[in-house]
């Protein structure tokens, strides 16, 4: 199961900053923060796949 949640909305309506958490089996993985929750969304999913990637770079090819 994976989703994105809003985890917190600061500042007045000109200048929102929200935080968007991406959650994957019941737990946080990453969160992202940015003007839009589209922007934090897409910050917090592209901080899953990086550690994706080094996960995969670290071990390496099935043999």
């Amino acid at each position: 199961d994976v989703y994105k949640r809003q985890v917190d909305e600061r500042g007045p309506d000109h200048a929102k900053e929200f935080t968007v958490a991406v959650v994957i089996n019941g737990r946080e993985r990453a969160r992202g923060i940015g003007r839009s929750k589209r922007t934090a969304a897409q910050e917090a999913a592209q901080k899953v796949l990086d550690r994706i990637e080094d996960l995969l770079d670290e071990i390496g090819p099935p043999p």
